[in-house]
């Protein structure tokens, strides 16, 4: 951390605590009349008072007004307060100015006289509590005596109203704690946190003003984040910008107070308003995608492991690969990270999504969605409908301080160097979710997509590989299942509980399958909600398709998950088609009905892709033609008739499909070219090679046993 940005926290630290800041204010009520003393006004101060004439004020009397305006508007620079005592859910809040003997920061609501966060809080209500004892012993100028004892006593009174929301708000804490709730401090930091007090703190960190008061500050702030951010100019290039800046409020005669407040680094300013997301970072292993605590720093602390340790099963050995390299510069070696993985928190990206304004309001409005039979949006599916919470009833209903969620999962790669030809050599995987509930012209706004991580290229992880980073996100969907209560929202004071559930993942056809812990869309098992044959693909009679049982899948995949060793993995995977994902962690997720192909590989580069180049042939490599029928890319010559009539002699005489197949696929076996030609002739399929054209004409001649076989364009063998 730089010196001009450990600057900018000490200001900040020293603005949260708000002592030595009241105390200026006050002082400046009293030597400054009628000024507005740049202090905020307290929630609900609808009261104005008329300046007191001095000419019938005595002097004592004036300096009691000039003071009591400075406390009576005064608000404390942080919504939260320090209890002595934690309130429990069922201790309401008494008003202590309604007891006969009040006394201030007394009985069963007062503040930690000790922490320092109450300290400014605590001194204003001690000393505007003395000024009215003060006043009431005082015999002249009645009139204007009361007044300053009614203004007095309107400062009290808002300050019981602040101390009662925050008495209220960490008794809703102490609920959902109770309740098993995870607490997420809107906008706190991730310092460990050891009591109720400890939880309120910082609580309204996104909505502090964060724009300095000077204006030379401001612009200068602004401007670096505009051109920063908005404009894409570079780090180094921001630096020479602020540097000008300086010199220029130098040359215009600034004072030095200010030009020394303008910093030298654009990553002062980010962290001043809080612009960047609260990400972690981890060390991750380069080829089997493992992930391991990070402390941050260049070279591996002290028990910080130094080789991938991961084992794919008990049997196998330990990866050990090195997670540290040798890197030098400045003419010094030191090591460093060989990779490393960041992964934002989703708990608090959607935190920072709840203080925006009028978001809550997008968010439960598909809760009152009515129903329809025309289904025009996501909602109307009746998966969403349907879908039900842990205690049986429907999971997307509007709740009294709630709201629910719906995310959909998204994985693909990509290649960071742009290149847009095939058979790129670089990938990064990008795990990304977006928020279902947002309506459908914002939900795929990159300001409203939560980016979980990218895993690092030039590789990609291979199938169950790509559960390391994803367990991370799964560890927070189950938080987000069980509940995540906000401390505080844009449009709740009182904080909120968010639960949500990750129902679509929407991928492109590998990933989709990689993600379920399905085979691949040419294995035998191709199909993600049936156990249709890749021998089957053309049965098109959706009544005869055999469905996949969800709880049996599962069964499989956990005995996937549970093999000894590598080679009985192998084999369970090819006897089922079925490995073990992460997301089935999720106790809610069916791998059947929420695995979805996204629209743009589906169509855009499947279909429209295939019917325009082998369809229509709109190929440099190939004639056109009228799109009447799909062609072949390439011709396979035919054989001549004497060597189609003998293996068509075989198949016939073949007294069995195990000798059919051992003929076929032997050392001495059909040639391709004549199976596929066989294929071509019968209407079969013609795809794949010898094994599935093999199996393609065993399938057929069992269709016809005990039938007389006709062969197109080939001789008929009685």
């Amino acid at each position: 951390m730089n010196r001009a940005t450990r600057f900018e926290h000490r200001k900040d630290d020293s603005r949260s605590v708000g002592l030595d800041e009241f105390a200026t204010n006050v002082a400046a009520a009293v030597l400054d009349e009628g000024s507005d003393l740049g202090l905020s006004r307290g929630l609900g101060n609808s009261w104005a008072l008329s300046p007191l004439s001095v000419e019938v004020l005595s002097q004592e009397l004036l300096t009691y007004e000039r003071e009591v305006r400075g406390r009576a508007t005064w608000t404390p620079t942080s919504w939260a307060l320090v209890f002595a005592v934690d309130p429990v859910p069922d201790q309401d809040f008494e008003d202590p100015l309604l007891e006969p003997s009040y006394s201030p920061n007394n009985g069963p609501h007062a503040l930690n006289a000790s922490h320092q966060r109450n300290l400014a809080f605590i001194e204003n209500e001690n000393r505007l509590f003395e000024i009215t004892l003060h006043l009431n012993s005082l015999t002249h100028h009645p009139e204007q005596r009361e007044t300053l004892i009614d203004m007095a006593t309107v400062g009290l009174q808002e300050m019981m109203r602040h101390k009662r929301r925050e008495w209220d708000r960490q008794r809703r804490a102490t609920t959902a704690i109770n309740d098993g709730f995870v607490i997420v401090h809107t906008g706190l930091t991730t310092q460990p946190l050891y009591n109720l007090a400890s939880l309120m703190l910082c609580a309204e960190e996104y909505l502090r003003d964060r724009i300095p008061n000077e204006p030379p500050l401001a612009v200068a702030m602004l401007t670096v984040l505009l051109m920063h951010l908005v404009f894409h100019l570079s780090r180094r290039a921001t630096m020479v910008m602020l540097m000008g800046m300086r010199c220029m409020l130098s040359s215009q005669g600034a004072s030095h107070d200010i030009i020394d407040q303008v910093p030298k680094d654009p990553r002062t300013v980010l962290n001043r308003f809080n612009l960047d997301p609260r990400c972690s970072s981890l060390l991750q292993c380069p080829v089997c995608y493992a992930l391991y605590p990070y402390n941050g720093t260049m070279t591996p602390a002290t028990g910080e492991i130094d080789r991938c340790s991961y084992k794919p099963t008990p049997s196998s050995p330990p990866c050990g690969v090195p997670l540290w390299e040798e890197r030098r510069s400045g003419g010094k070696t030191f090591l460093a990270p060989r990779r490393k993985y960041v992964h934002q928190s989703l708990k608090e990206w959607v935190g920072r999504l709840l203080m925006r304004p009028g978001v809550e309001e997008m968010f439960r409005e598909p809760c009152n969605r009515p129903a329809t039979t025309v289904m025009e949006d996501i909602w109307d599916a009746p998966v969403l409908r349907n879908f039900r919470g842990d205690d049986g009833k429907s999971f997307f209903r509007e709740g009294e301080n709630e709201i629910r969620l719906a995310f959909s999962l998204n994985a693909d790669g990509f290649n960071p160097f742009h290149m847009l030809e095939a058979k790129q050599t670089v990938s990064c995987t990008a795990i990304y979710m977006i928020i279902l509930n947002f309506p459908e012209h914002l939900r795929f706004l990159f300001r409203n997509m939560y980016l979980a991580g990218v895993i690092p290229g030039p590789g990609k992880p291979s199938l169950d590989q790509i559960n390391h980073a994803l367990s991370l996100v799964v560890a927070e969907l189950l938080e987000f299942w069980k509940g995540i209560y906000y401390t505080l929202t844009f449009a709740s004071l009182y904080g909120r509980v968010a639960k949500g559930a990750m129902i679509p993942l929407v991928c492109d056809m590998l990933s989709a399958r990689q993600l379920a812990g399905l085979s691949s869309a040419t294995s035998t098992w191709f199909c993600t909600f049936c156990h249709l044959t890749i021998q089957e693909i053309e049965n098109l009679d959706k009544s005869t398709w055999p469905a996949r049982d969800l709880a049996a899948q599962i069964e499989k995949a956990k005995l996937w998950r549970d093999c000894e060793s590598e080679a009985d993995r192998d084999a369970c995977f090819k006897a089922h088609g079925v490995r073990w994902s992460v997301l089935l962690d999720l106790p809610y997720w069916n791998p059947i009905l929420f695995s979805v192909l996204d629209s743009m590989h589906a169509d855009y580069l499947g279909l429209v892709h295939s019917h325009c180049r082998k369809v229509w042939r709109i190929n440099i490599s190939a004639d056109g033609g009228e799109g009447t029928a799909i062609q072949p890319t390439k011709d396979i010559p035919r054989p001549n008739d004497a060597v189609l009539s003998r293996w068509l002699t075989i198949i016939r005489d073949s007294p069995g499909a195990t000798d059919l197949r051992k003929s076929l696929l032997g050392s001495d076996g059909c040639p391709k070219d004549v199976l596929w030609h066989i294929c071509v002739d019968n209407d079969l399929r013609s795809a794949g090679g010898r094994r599935q054209l093999a199996d393609n004409i065993i399938h057929w001649v069992r269709q016809r046993i005990q039938k007389r076989c006709t062969y197109t364009n080939s001789e008929d063998i009685a």
